[in-house]
């Protein structure tokens, strides 16, 4: 038995589920694409606290996201917070800030969904040979690469092969705990809405933020 539904299980205290939510343009046409300057579909972000990514898409629109929906209080999994306006909005005024020519573009898409987040930020893979029981996911985000490299690490686990990539320090290790509710609640709206406030300060200082400094420790990423 494999479970492999990342923010779809129970997560106890092992992971938590945080909204990863995104926007994509109309088709855009190429005379804007050479003003933004992304004639490949390269992924890019903007290197702030609050994580942020973007992508041209095949049929050439810009699709943004990003963090910033609220945490859940005991983990629960909320469809709501996968259409949280005020999320959505902040991502398009980002695009527009980073690239003006798209002032006058429409946003026409917009969605999200859970990613889960164990307290390290790590990912994890676990087989146990004696019950055939096994585990993965606590991709952060990174899913589209980590869930394709821990699969071929489960499946050398399964079938009792190994290489450097089932050697590494993630594999078949213990899953650091997350804090207990309601310090978990606090802790982690308090982390989101002070990420979001040492961007703002480095954005008028040009410095690194005071409020960064103190938060790195506890985020742990």
């Amino acid at each position: 038995v494999i479970r492999a539904s990342e923010a779809f299980s129970d997560p106890g205290r092992e992971f938590i589920p945080l909204y990863s939510l995104m926007i994509a343009s109309e088709v855009l046409p190429e005379e804007i694409w050479d003003q933004i300057g992304v004639k490949n579909r390269f992924t890019f972000a903007e290197g702030t606290h609050l994580v942020n990514y973007a992508q041209r898409t095949t049929d050439n629109r810009l699709a943004i996201g990003g963090r910033g929906a609220s945490y859940p209080f005991g983990s629960k999994l909320i469809e709501a917070k996968e259409m949280t306006n005020s999320v959505h909005q902040s991502l398009e005024r980002m695009a527009k800030r980073w690239f003006p020519v798209l002032e006058r573009v429409k946003f026409t898409h917009a969605w999200g969904g859970a990613v889960a987040i164990t307290r390290n930020w790590e990912p994890y893979v676990q087989f146990d040979k004696a019950t055939g029981y096994g585990r993965l996911g606590g991709y952060a985000g990174d899913g589209v690469t980590m869930s394709y490299l821990a699969s071929k690490i489960l499946a050398e686990l399964i079938t009792g092969r190994e290489s450097e990539i089932s050697n590494l320090h993630f594999v078949n290790e213990k899953i650091r705990k997350w804090e207990i509710e309601p310090l978990r609640y606090l802790a982690v709206n308090s982390l989101v809405k002070l990420s979001g406030i040492a961007d703002k300060e480095e954005a008028r200082t040009g410095r690194p933020s005071l409020v960064s400094k103190l938060i790195s420790p506890l985020i742990l990423r």
